[in-house]
């Protein structure tokens, strides 16, 4: 899973997010393990340049080769690639996976019982 951060703004609703401030490289430095999880206090890590108002957060980035855009509010919890909607379970965690270690173990309890 490759996650990427394009381009990120913290803004004045009221104007155009490309007054705002970038916050590319902070959003950037916190993706671990090809995810970025946040609890929405933004203004402790951002700088806060549009004191009194609530601001959103616009990220331009890539996931698996795929762009999206995402926008969140001043307090909303980002968690991405979740977010997105993008099945992000790794092989061994996939239904299929689990049904044949299941079969596979009942097979081996018939077969030592015989």
């Amino acid at each position: 899973m490759v996650l990427k951060i394009t381009k990120a703004r913290y803004f004045d609703p009221n104007l155009d997010p490309k007054n705002g401030t970038d916050v590319t490289s902070e959003l950037s430095s916190q993706i671990r393990d090809g995810r970025l999880f946040y609890q929405g206090i933004y203004n402790s890590i951002f700088p806060d340049h549009f004191k009194g108002i609530r601001k959103r957060l616009k990220i331009e980035l890539s996931f698996n080769h795929k762009n999206f855009v995402k926008f969140y509010n001043e307090d909303d919890k980002i968690d991405l690639p979740s977010d997105l909607g993008e099945n992000t379970k790794k092989w061994w965690e996939k239904t299929w996976v689990q049904v044949i270690f299941l079969l596979g173990a009942v097979a081996g309890l018939i077969a030592l019982f015989r």
